[in-house]
């Protein structure tokens, strides 16, 4: 059986507003989210500041390391936006004037009916040589330098923005490199179960053999079980977590509540609203009160409260050993 390894790429985001906890780097997650379609993971992120060496520092290490990077904001028009500087920096090029992108920066501004300030002529400034990526619905354009060697892309930190030059060209980029990749994903999420527990009835799950990855992700009260699997056709790919997805359930399918991505509440507001049939019977009964409806929601509800009793009583016996514990080492002196 050929397995196809999905290829991979380091994201590099700067700001310091990442650094400063100010604001929280969702696009990192757009991007990895994204790439996997085209077969492409994210080896690392990493996060540096505004400054001209950090970033290029960190520029040269990753493309040292991945031979592919994609590089997050610092391309708006004031003092601290430097990745344009560090990337000619690190790749050796001049900085030159795009004619094209100074042109649609002056448009974009007067289709605002106000003239374009001086401080904006330099986001039409990139490394000599570089691909010019036309921003669909901001003012920051963004690049690709390559030269034969490692490449980078470079994307405004807008979130907007990023998230439309990402599917309008790096999808395509990646998809070039790695045409024969195809990645499958399944998210499971359980509830009433301990991640240790789910370990353990899930030993030997997936086979060495079966090119299925599979990454436990807790976060009370649930556990979410991501199966990924990469082939040379899509087909395969979805008949390898397929086959996961089936011995998964097969050992804790008890305790799978959701292979859709929705979450506990939206999960518990189905499963407890009038299905199909108790509206046929509503409107059969002409509004009379549909007795057998109201059982199945009530064996519903009595299946859920005993899980969710088995978990908050599993929550007390791990507080009182705690508090053992603790008043143990207490009288010990610890």
């Amino acid at each position: 059986m050929i397995t196809i390894m999905p290829a991979s790429i380091e994201i590099l985001a700067t700001g310091e507003e990442l650094l400063q906890g100010r604001t929280v780097d969702s696009n990192s997650s757009y991007v990895a989210q994204r790439i996997a379609r085209v077969g492409f993971t994210v080896a690392r992120i990493t996060v540096v500041g505004d400054a001209e060496e950090d970033i290029a520092r960190a520029l040269a290490e990753a493309l040292n390391r991945a031979g592919l990077v994609l590089v997050t904001g610092g391309l708006g028009p004031t003092e601290d936006d430097r990745t344009r500087e560090a990337a000619a920096r690190v790749f050796e090029r001049t900085i030159v004037t795009s004619n094209p992108s100074l042109e649609r920066l002056r448009r974009r501004w007067e289709k605002r009916g106000r003239p374009m300030p001086e401080i904006n002529i330099v986001q039409a400034n990139f490394p000599d040589g570089a691909e010019v990526w036309a921003n669909p619905v901001g003012t920051a354009d963004g690049f690709r330098c390559a030269y034969g060697g490692p490449e980078a892309v470079f994307l405004p930190g807008v979130p907007r923005e990023l998230e439309a030059m990402t599917d309008m060209y790096v999808l395509p980029w990646l998809s070039a490199k790695n045409p024969s990749a195809h990645l499958r994903h399944r998210l499971l999420r359980l509830f009433g179960l301990a991640e240790s527990e789910l370990a353990m009835k899930l030993e030997g799950i997936p086979a060495p053999d079966s090119g299925v990855m599979m990454v436990y992700g807790a976060s009370f009260p649930e556990i979410k079980l991501t199966l990924s699997a990469g082939a040379s056709t899509p087909e395969e790919a979805e008949a390898r977590v397929a086959a996961a997805r089936d011995a998964v359930r097969e050992k804790v399918g008890h305790w799978v509540y959701s292979e859709d991505d929705r979450d506990l509440a939206h999960v518990l507001a189905d499963f407890f609203a009038p299905d199909a049939e108790d509206r046929r019977g509503r409107r059969k009964l002409h509004g009379r009160h549909d007795r057998r409806g109201a059982h199945r929601r009530a064996r519903r509800l009595r299946l859920f409260s005993g899980r969710l009793r088995d978990v908050l009583k599993r929550g007390e016996d791990a507080l009182a050993r705690r508090a053992r514990g603790n008043a143990r080492a207490t009288r010990c002196g610890v």
